[in-house]
């Protein structure tokens, strides 16, 4: 549906299509969470793990470039309603991307999230190179050439507002008329260098919460652990106090033998009496 939509050029039914599909897949990346260094170190031992991670990272990768499309989407909507994004709109749009990756790679050491969201940083900054033909009018002109239906093509203003005015006196070929960013560049490469240190991080919490999981699973079950109907432990049982009217073993052993004897005798005197004082 977003494919289409944004073929034919409805451009905010694009970017509201686009938004409920990023939506409903981080909704399914959080449904299939996964650890990725714990769920390595269970892999043997817990069944289904292998299953899960694959599903993570299908999801993971699916969502992470969502971020990237849907804030793109947005840009090409603002920029057909004749408004170019400034630098800074850019800037801020590219760390959202940035600060999404660090969450998800920090939080869950989130592989396959933090390289879709780096390599989609990378991508950008390399646009923002001098040798770059990103603004150029070889590349623009050619694009609108092959799919013109789009409003900037045939629009005549500023680029890159309108580019008809621009694609139809072309001078040279290696013409830019939009120029670079240096303040771009360098946040897009700040972004995907802080992406990777995220990553680092969340690797090794991740590894030592795979340790404490190992260990769990290895370690014997120990004695004040709940009883396997989920009682108290066997523990606290034992060191439960006697009912208030019988001896303690102890003071049982130390009564004398006709005290024994007579207060047994008593007990089994008591239904007797009952008998009889119902007779």
């Amino acid at each position: 549906a977003w494919i289409v939509t944004f073929a034919y050029g409805y451009f905010w039914i694009a970017f509201v299509v686009i938004s409920i599909y990023l939506a409903a897949t981080v909704r399914l990346t959080t449904l299939v969470d996964a650890n990725v260094v714990s769920g390595l170190a269970l892999a043997s031992t817990v069944p289904g793990t292998w299953r899960g991670l694959l599903a993570h990272a299908v999801f993971a990768a699916n969502a992470s470039w969502l971020i990237v499309a849907t804030l793109l989407q947005l840009q090409v909507t603002l920029l057909d309603e004749g408004w170019a994004p400034s630098e800074g709109f850019s800037t801020g749009l590219a760390a959202v991307v940035a600060f999404a990756a660090c969450a998800r790679a920090y939080a869950r050491a989130d592989v396959v999230w933090a390289a879709v969201a780096a390599w989609a940083l990378l991508a950008i900054a390399a646009n923002q190179l001098p040798d770059s033909e990103w603004g150029c009018l070889a590349q623009v002109c050619a694009a609108c050439a092959s799919g013109g239906a789009q409003r900037i093509c045939a629009r005549d203003g500023p680029p890159p507002v309108g580019w008809a005015g621009a694609c139809a006196n072309v001078r040279s070929t290696g013409e830019c008329v939009v120029g670079k960013s240096d303040t771009i560049l360098y946040a897009a490469v700040s972004g995907a260098a802080l992406v990777a240190l995220a990553l680092a991080a969340g690797l090794v919490k991740g590894a030592v919460e795979a340790r404490d999981l190992r260990r769990a699973v290895a370690a014997p079950p120990r004695a004040d652990a709940p009883d396997a109907e989920g009682g108290a432990p066997r523990e606290a049982l034992d060191a439960q106090p006697a009912p208030s009217g019988a001896p303690t073993a102890a003071a049982a052993s130390e009564l004398p033998a006709g005290a024994e004897a007579a207060r047994n005798s008593s007990s089994k005197a008591k239904p007797k009496r009952v008998a009889a004082a119902g007779a």
